[in-house]
């Protein structure tokens, strides 16, 4: 389980993430008022994509990867989530064979879904090892009696983020 390494600090996790680039931004919605388009929130997208690249407009996405991270809420038991507790599994069982609508709206725009389980209640023996690898705990805690995850569990789950997105744009995602 990834609690197991030695992690940094949830401090210095925070701190390494690097910042959107706030001029890009602001030309990006420069140019999104002097050329109205209508699209909603794929406008908003831009602009916050403009500022992850640090230009203004932003470059178009060749090659995409979408990330399905995956964990159950402890508090889910008490029927606060449209979600029935336990269900996390059952999505990632459908999505490794390619039938949860995250594999299909992947599937839809050429690309396909890594999804990680991090905190999933469930003993997921029978998924691939890619699946279930960085594992931080099994499901959470309830929010309503306690932490959902420890400080320390915190800062494990962000760092397998940071590692995995590492990965993919070392392997060409944009």
């Amino acid at each position: 389980m990834a609690a197991e390494r030695a992690e940094p600090p949830l401090a210095a996790v925070l701190a390494a993430i690097t910042r959107a680039d706030e001029a890009a931004r602001t030309a990006a919605r420069e140019h999104r008022a002097a050329h109205p388009r209508s699209l909603g929130r794929l406008d908003d997208l831009g602009v916050w994509l403009a500022g992850v690249q640090g230009e203004a407009p932003a470059r178009p996405l060749e090659r995409v990867r979408m990330l399905l991270v995956a964990g159950d809420h402890g508090v889910a038991e008490s029927q606060v989530s449209h979600r029935p507790a336990g269900s996390t599994a059952r999505l990632l069982r459908e999505t490794v064979a390619g039938r949860s609508a995250p594999a299909v709206v992947a599937r839809s725009v050429g690309t396909d879904v890594r999804p990680l389980a991090l905190s999933v209640d469930d003993e997921l023996a029978d998924l691939p090892a890619a699946v279930t690898m960085h594992a931080v705990r099994r499901g959470t805690g309830r929010v309503d009696r306690e932490d959902a995850m420890t400080a320390e569990e915190t800062a494990a789950a962000m760092q397998v983020g940071i590692d995995v997105v590492d990965e993919e744009v070392d392997s060409g995602a944009d």
